[in-house]
């Protein structure tokens, strides 16, 4: 299975509309934030584009994210897999299965 960036992702969900795709697809790239840290909802990005994830979860769907042992956070590379689709005109990753995660570099500001 091919991984998607963030830009491809949100190409195929605008192209999936609210419908959506009934195929699954691997997402890597870079946690922006976690909005919901009980429901790990959270947007990734490249840098010049997003997606929302609606709801991570372990890597087989069994585990929610607030149970995981190790949860990505802010500055975090993920992979997820998951539905693309639009949610009120935006790119969304529906429920996801969390395959891995590299821990990002923590940029701190000492002053």
């Amino acid at each position: 299975m091919t991984v998607l960036t963030v830009s491809q992702a949100v190409e195929i969900a605008t192209a999936a509309g609210t419908t959506g795709t009934s195929d699954k697809y691997l997402v890597k790239d870079t946690v922006k934030t976690v909005t919901n840290p009980m429901y790990g909802e959270m947007y990734i990005t490249e840098g010049v584009k997003e997606i929302y994830v609606y709801g991570t979860y372990s890597e087989d769907g069994s585990i929610p994210y607030d149970q995981l042992p190790e949860r990505p956070v802010k500055g975090d590379i993920v992979t997820l897999l998951g539905n693309l689709k639009l949610y009120n005109d935006k790119p969304e990753m529906g429920k996801s299965w969390l395959q891995s995660f590299e821990k990002g570099e923590v940029q701190f500001n000492i002053e």
